[in-house]
């Protein structure tokens, strides 16, 4: 009876270890929405750091979900980034203010304007993918093989590490933000 009592209670721990470990922090999988914090004055370079501006960050948006890709940028984000970008360009709130009331235009239709300046098609983005391994195969109707990101993937966490066969010039300041880390 002891033996039986012992060995039930041993497998009893074994079920539960299993069930603990299994809800620990899940599969790791590609499908679902993912978000980085994107630091584009770094990726524009002199332009915004020689008017005083070391930082501009804009969370970027990837959703997977079967075998297509969806890139997104939030824009009312990015619209107050513009606005706070703009204000430090020309030197405080007052300045602003200043130069909308020499203009005309109010904060809003000034605003708009800045932001006509991104078409859709530059805050968002549609495509397909297929992950093998390591490697994360991206296309707007088809994939090119040649072309992949490395990732490494975790059940909260997608870091892009580098980008294979795409020239450095298409990259551009892209290929100096790698790593990037999306978390989920």
């Amino acid at each position: 009876m002891k033996k039986t009592l012992s060995i039930l209670i041993a497998l009893v721990m074994i079920v539960a270890c299993v069930a603990l470990l299994s809800s620990c922090g899940g599969k790791a999988t590609l499908e679902g929405k993912w978000t980085a914090d994107i630091d584009l004055a770094a990726a524009m370079g002199e332009d915004l750091s020689e008017a005083g501006i070391d930082e501009m960050v804009v969370p970027m948006n990837l959703e997977f979900d079967d075998g297509k890709v969806a890139v997104s940028f939030d824009e009312d984000e990015m619209r107050d980034i513009m606005e706070d970008v703009f204000v430090s360009m020309l030197g405080g709130e007052d300045e602003f203010e200043a130069l909308l009331e020499m203009s005309g235009m109010s904060k809003e239709d000034a605003l708009d304007e800045m932001m006509s300046e991104f078409n859709s098609d530059e805050m968002s983005m549609k495509g397909v993918y297929e992950l093998d391994g390591d490697k994360l195969y991206l296309g707007d109707e088809e994939i090119d093989k040649d072309e992949y990101a490395v990732i490494d993937l975790s059940a909260k966490k997608l870091v892009i590490k580098e980008i294979v066969g795409v020239d450095d010039s298409e990259l551009g300041s892209f290929a100096e933000m790698l790593p990037l880390t999306f978390k989920k």
